[in-house]
């Protein structure tokens, strides 16, 4: 009979049984390292970071107060919401333990690595971010993140060396961290196997009032100390 249990610790693999939220949301005067984990390829395990973009899931949406995010599919959708439709934004990334000057967390990072999360945002910061992009492809460079609002999400972007997922997977930290890439591989698939439903459920109509059910509303119509990679986690390679 196999082993139904696993061995972790306080932050050391224990994201999987403390309920942690897998869905990224940036809290205000904070910075962020994430690396772009959904590529060609990685839901047969190779992921093709050398693609032209990592991947992105998109849609319309309504929010319904009581019933939560559904997609727009219509007319008759759209009149359950006052706010009306937006289109939403899904992929996948992975989170990187930081200071808070933004540079890594070596300590963390050796130990538990990433968190692996989905980051569903609107189509002003998919504009925002592509110009990083452009000029730092993600397959070799991360993203720095500064949260300004937390409430609003406000953010500002600025790329940074290396996209430390594929240096787990298949570069400088491959070997030191074999487990864990493998680990982080697991979890980008599991996540975009899922990813539709992060963005909106798909109801119909009758789901919508049944949710509804007793409701009592009606219906209506850059500072420099990003760091290098290299430099910060010397010690590991040197282990």
């Amino acid at each position: 009979m196999s082993d139904m249990t696993s061995d972790f610790g306080f932050g050391d693999g224990d994201r999987n049984f403390t309920g942690r939220s897998t869905r990224f949301k940036a809290e205000a005067n904070q910075r962020y390292r994430i690396s772009f984990a959904w590529w060609p390829g990685v839901e047969e395990g190779t992921p093709n970071f050398e693609a032209e973009t990592p991947k992105f899931k998109g849609g319309k949406r309504i929010y319904i107060p009581g019933v939560g995010y559904i997609f727009d599919k219509g007319p008759e959708y759209a009149r359950f919401s006052k706010d009306g439709s937006r289109t939403a934004i899904a992929t996948a990334v992975i989170v990187w333990p930081t200071l808070s000057n933004g540079k890594l967390d070596a300590d963390l990072f050796k130990r538990d690595g990433g968190q692996v999360m989905t980051w569903v945002f609107g189509v002003d910061k998919y504009k925002q971010i592509e110009p990083n992009h452009v000029q730092h492809p993600f397959g070799t460079n991360d993203l720095i993140i500064t949260c300004t609002d937390s409430q609003y999400q406000k953010m500002s972007f600025v790329s940074a060396p290396d996209n430390l997922f594929r240096e787990v997977v298949e570069g400088k930290f491959a070997k030191k961290m074999q487990g864990r890439g493998a680990d982080l591989m697991s979890d980008v698939q599991g996540l975009v196997g899922n990813i539709t439903g992060e963005i909106a459920r798909d109801m119909t109509l009758d789901q919508i009032r049944e949710k509804m059910g007793g409701a009592t509303t009606t219906p209506v119509d850059d500072n420099g100390s990003v760091g290098d990679v290299d430099d910060m986690l010397s010690d590991l390679l040197d282990d």
